[in-house]
């Protein structure tokens, strides 16, 4: 009965193993044939291109100058049409995924990854991995065989080194020379090329390469022009989050002026935390990390890496500068740099990052998150990513981190592995916030908790309190109520400038000093609690209503009290009847 169970157990097995190899030939020829069918397609593509080219050419030729000016115009306007329809649709789809599950990123991000192998394998260059793995596996099978063969002959059946052993016994006096039976080249074999990616294992933290680590990336606005000033903000807030284990990479931008609890402090502007805990030389670091970390609801930050506006500059020359699309003129410090496709050195990247003036912040956040992407394309496309530790000891003077060396040479080598379409960005959301008549960014805190949810898995606890709703409430009821006090002083000054003949001194200059109390309370500014302003605007108003009420009383009988002492006018006589136009003058 066992044999018989044990044999059925077997034969399931073996089914399974059966259909599992069939399933993955099955799947390996659908990959054939869409890889063929993509490979038709981009034949296809490459002719089109080149007849277009063709026409393209011979058209010009036979075109005049105006007419050649006005046909690269239209191809230029083509062009940018072009671009905005392939940039909207890339919004659409980063829209689409932002509103996935993390469990349908994780599919689409599959999915994603697995059309990218098929375009790579559909090229002529390609060369799959197996055909790699088998033909080093024969290399080696057969560099193992020919020194076998050498060490058999030269080490175990050693007589097969010399023509006549005999002779040599017999007459040792005429010795011939050896003839090797195989010759070996003395040239040293070529020393195999290091993979980067291995040479930059060697060199990490592979504790550190476990789980997820959130690093605050810091852009202080220190810069030879501003050399003079003695505390710096950060202009650049930017939140690194690294999921090693599902090479997850997202980036969350945190606009400088977002609205929100500085640590151990009040309510402030974000870029406030680093100056107000003591900068570089104090608690700049801590004050900054908590406070992004409170603002996100307690998402933990781990780790931080700062730098000067310079190092943007030392970083972008280091690497040979970059190609880049600018989408806005930028005009800084007398220079300017105008749209278009080009090439930029450090200078140029910096000013552009740096660019405010004619956009909002929110607009500068989504170009130095752009351009963060681009940087990182460049060094990876090059393949100077083996290279980062070097560039960061070339530059460490003007770095301020707590990560080590090796810590960075896991960040390297983790980047090696990350494509640059599965880096997702976001920016902290909320919306434009006036308190008092200074511009914040408020955050929105029922979106950032999806937010935190979406990236991080968690459910943080939001105060309603501190919610873009509410504080925009509060500040739209203190304009009102400012507007209200300075209404309700100027109809006042109306009436007493109307009526200055019924008003003593005295009088006059205690309603002047009422009029100026109820101006002063109404300009008391509170931008970390705008709440505590509005109870005594609300007081001075009642109290000066009460006041001038009984103050107008008081001037009316008194006019009337005038009225009724004055005696009445005489009355003029009354006109002679005006003479008819026929009748004679007497």
């Amino acid at each position: 009965m066992k044999n018989t169970q044990g044999g059925a157990q077997e034969n399931t097995t073996a089914n399974n193993f059966k259909s599992n190899a069939v399933t993955k030939n099955q799947r390996c020829m659908q990959d054939k044939q869409k890889i063929e069918a993509l490979r038709v397609l981009a034949q296809e593509k490459k002719h089109e291109a080149a007849e277009k080219k063709r026409i393209r050419r011979q058209s010009l030729a036979s075109m005049s100058r105006e007419e050649k000016k006005t046909f690269l115009n239209n191809e230029k306007a083509q062009k940018r049409q072009t671009e905005e329809q392939i940039k909207a649709n890339a919004d659409k789809r980063r829209k689409e995924y932002l509103s996935f599950s993390p469990s349908e990123k994780k599919s689409y991000l599959k999915e994603q990854r697995y059309k990218r192998r098929l375009i790579k394998r559909a090229k002529s260059s390609y060369a799959p991995v197996q055909i790699i793995k088998y033909t080093l596996l024969a290399a080696l099978l057969a560099g193992l065989i020919y020194a076998g063969d050498i060490a058999y002959g030269t080490f175990i059946d050693n007589t097969s080194a010399f023509q006549n052993t005999e002779m040599a016994v017999v007459e040792p006096s005429k010795t011939t020379a050896p003839t090797p039976k195989l010759s070996v080249s003395t040239t040293a074999a070529p020393t195999p090329t290091p993979n980067p990616y291995n040479l930059l294992l060697q060199q990490a933290d592979l504790d550190f390469m476990k789980n997820r680590v959130n690093i605050l990336v810091l852009g202080i606005d220190e810069s030879l022009e501003r050399a003079k000033w003695e505390t710096f903000r950060t202009d650049t807030m930017l939140l690194m989050s690294v999921d090693f284990n599902t090479n997850d990479v997202c980036m969350i931008s945190l606009p400088r002026d977002s609205y929100v609890w500085i640590y151990n402090q009040d309510r402030d502007k974000i870029n406030t935390a680093f100056s107000k805990g003591g900068g570089y030389k104090k608690n700049g670091f801590e004050y900054a990390m908590k406070t992004v970390s409170m603002a996100l609801g307690g998402v933990p930050v781990n780790n931080y890496l700062c730098f000067d506006m310079n190092v943007v500059k030392e970083v972008v020359d280091a690497i040979g500068g970059l190609y880049y699309d600018v989408d806005v003129d930028v005009s800084m410090c007398g220079r300017k740099i105008e749209t278009g496709y080009q090439y930029m050195d450090g200078q140029k990247v910096l000013d552009y990052c740096r660019q405010r003036h004619g956009s909002s912040d929110i607009a500068r956040v989504d170009r130095q998150q752009r351009m963060i992407l681009a940087i990182f394309n460049e060094i990876k496309s090059t393949g100077q990513l083996k290279d980062i530790p070097a560039i960061y000891s070339a530059v460490t003077g003007n770095i301020y981190t707590d990560l080590s060396l090796k810590q960075i040479a896991s960040l390297a080598a983790f980047a090696m592995k990350v494509d640059l379409e599965s880096i997702e960005r976001y920016t902290l959301p909320g919306g434009f916030l006036n308190i008092d008549g200074i511009s914040f960014w408020g955050v929105d805190l029922s979106q950032t908790r999806s937010l935190v949810k979406d990236i991080f898995g968690v459910t943080i606890k939001i105060n309603e309190a501190d919610d873009l709703a509410t504080l925009k409430a509060l500040a739209e009821e203190k304009r009102n109520l400012v507007t209200a006090a300075e209404i309700t002083a100027a109809n006042a000054e109306g009436y007493v400038n109307a009526n200055t003949a019924f008003i003593s001194p005295e009088e006059m200059a205690d309603f002047q000093s009422r009029t100026a109390n109820l101006r002063a309370v109404a300009a008391v500014k509170n931008t970390e609690d705008v709440s505590v302003t509005l109870p005594p605007i609300y007081a001075a108003i009642d109290d000066f209503n009460v006041y001038f009420g009984s103050f107008q009383g008081t001037v009316e009988a008194r006019k009337a009290q005038a009225s009724a002492a004055q005696p009445p006018a005489p009355e003029s006589p009354s006109p002679e009847p005006p003479l008819e136009a026929n009748t004679p003058a007497a």
